[in-house]
């Protein structure tokens, strides 16, 4: 007979988890502070963008982390096939894209993607070719292997046809203790931890890291696939979403603080946008979104298991990028009744 199990946390990696976990006839009991559909400021899964990067993070990130996206967006694609294509995923490709001023940029990109891949990813094309509505900005590169989901629809298919199939569903429950076998006064075979930052007094390195972005009503501007504008200072993303709507951000700042969006970012992040097209200024800021990414002090997820309890954690900005390869570990681990106070990275 399978364990029972308990999954803490209904962001993305704990859905995932539990889709791995349920589709192997496990009973998993699902446990949430928030509601069965947060707004994106009391959700970390629902303030990102929900790009599928991978090439592109290799200037900021390890290679793992390309690594588990490849895998990942290959599961992603499995996972949109099960939902019946119910939710927003896209393989258009993804635009690179910097001001004449900073071709550094875009070279130190070339070179670093250079090293770890002997094969072509990317092809050095006119901007204009890809994304005809931008002008000015000579040759950038596009990434035909890069894509994105779209959060809010992912988190409203999977609610419609999945939440029936869990044991008991605790939606708007603050759990106060995780041990092994339990959450709280319930007890279970196995209890999965993944509550991104609120599981920050149970574990050791790990901090969250502020991140801001804007959603804009530009209905005038129009983008085929998402734009990463490179920077000196920070990358800048602009994901176009339905009805004229763009998410731009987004910033990365160490420190724990969930106050509203301050005035240096908000210039910094509308100025750049308006540079890649002065459309842009007429638009409307419909909202702005501040949350705290989970990450350890080496930016990498991991997994950490004994018996009884499995803690994952550390997604930082990769959310929608390595969760689905993060959720396979975890299940392979629980498959493998591997319990032997092993850490994963």
């Amino acid at each position: 007979m399978k364990p029972t199990v308990a999954v803490v946390g209904a962001g993305i990696l704990g859905r995932l988890i539990s889709f791995f976990l349920i589709e192997d006839g496990h009973s998993v009991s699902l446990f949430e502070k928030n509601g069965q559909l947060p707004s994106a400021k009391d959700s970390c899964s629902l303030t990102a963008a929900g790009m599928l990067a991978p090439f592109c993070e290799l200037e900021y990130s390890d290679p793992l982390i390309t690594q588990m996206g490849l895998e990942s967006i290959a599961i992603w694609e499995k996972i949109h096939k099960y939902f019946d294509y119910g939710f927003h995923f896209e393989r258009k490709g993804s635009l690179v894209i910097t001001h004449p001023r900073d071709q550094a940029e875009l070279l130190k990109l070339k070179e670093i993607i250079k090293k770890n891949f002997k094969k072509p990813v990317y092809r050095e094309e006119e901007v204009t070719k890809f994304e005809p509505f931008i002008k000015g900005f000579g040759k950038g590169l596009y990434f035909p292997f890069e894509g994105l989901v779209d959060p809010e629809s992912f988190f409203k298919i999977y609610n419609e046809k999945y939440l029936n199939k869990f044991e008991n569903l605790y939606f708007n429950t603050k759990v106060e203790k995780i041990g092994p076998g339990r959450v709280d006064q319930h007890l279970f075979d196995l209890v999965i931890d993944c509550r991104g930052f609120a599981a920050k007094g149970d574990l050791k390195d790990f901090r969250g890291v502020r991140g801001e972005l804007l959603l804009i009503e530009a209905p005038e501007v129009k983008l085929n696939s998402f734009v990463r504008l490179m920077h000196p200072r920070y990358p800048l993303y602009v994901v176009p979403k339905p009805n004229g709507r763009f998410i731009v951000g987004a910033t990365s700042l160490e420190c724990e603080d969930l106050s509203p969006i301050s005035v240096r970012s908000s210039l910094e992040l509308l100025s750049a946008i308006y540079s890649i097209h002065p459309a842009f200024g007429e638009g409307r800021i419909i909202e702005s979104r501040v949350h705290l990414r989970p990450g350890f002090i080496d930016n990498l997820p991991k997994i950490e298991a004994e018996e009884g309890l499995i803690r994952a954690n550390g997604l930082y900005r990769h959310g929608y990028l390595v969760s689905p390869k993060l959720a396979q570990q975890v299940f392979n681990l629980v498959k493998e009744n591997r319990s032997s106070h092993a850490t994963f990275n």
